[in-house]
């Protein structure tokens, strides 16, 4: 059967705009990252799958690069997995940095970001990468981090191992040689990353072992 990509990403992101909490924004200030590894929120995710048996043995491993920028310029992160070729169907990852880095805009309107498919996405029906905007959650707030949301959808187990995306996000003119941003992940209880037996115990697996990334000005 078809899978209705757009009906599925639209509930997605429908559903990440209905769990967003707190109120505007605060003013943008410098401000690094305390992202140590990639879940800012581990206690989000043993509330959501905690219940659930770990999974035995080796399960999928995602995790971010580590890369430099000039200060001004823009860096490229990508989001990569690995031990899960063909077992895994979908993915919906918010993304999170310091609020001081823009991730480029392919369309302001609907703030879509601009990222480029990696070659684990070589079988997949669709994919959106959105900047969240606005009424980030609270803790989002308190630690002064930006927010993009990508999700991705397979026929069946068959997204691949390798890099599945990258997209970019602009270091501030003024930063100081040295600096390292730390880049990790807010769970929600809409992220998800499955396989078509949709196995709790797989998805807990991933996020768990999930592994931050730094971008390093040079």
């Amino acid at each position: 059967m078809k899978i209705n990509f757009s009906a599925a990403a639209a509930a997605i992101l429908a559903a990440v705009t209905l769990t967003a909490c707190g109120g505007s924004n605060p003013p943008k200030a410098s401000y690094k990252s305390d992202v140590k590894t990639a879940l800012v929120n581990p206690d989000a995710l043993e509330k959501h799958l905690g219940e659930y048996p770990d999974l035995e043995g080796s399960g999928p491993h995602l995790r971010f690069n580590k890369t430099t920028a000039r200060p001004g310029e823009y860096a490229e992160v990508t989001m990569s997995v690995a031990n899960a070729d063909m077992q895994w169907n979908m993915c919906g990852i918010h993304i999170v940095y310091p609020d001081i880095l823009e991730p480029e805009i392919s369309n302001p309107e609907e703030h879509y970001v601009w990222y480029k498919k990696g070659d684990a996405l070589e079988n997949s029906t669709g994919a959106v990468c959105i900047q969240w905007h606005n009424k980030l959650p609270d803790l989002l707030q308190e630690k002064r981090l930006g927010c993009t949301f990508f999700t991705c959808m397979f026929e069946g187990n068959s997204g691949l191992d390798g890099e599945i995306m990258k997209f970019h996000l602009k270091v501030p003119e003024d930063a100081k040689s040295g600096t390292v941003y730390n880049i990790g992940c807010y769970y929600a209880d809409t992220d998800l990353f499955k396989c078509a037996e949709n196995i709790p115990s797989f998805q807990k697996y991933a996020f768990q072992h999930f592994t931050g990334g730094t971008i390093t000005v040079e």
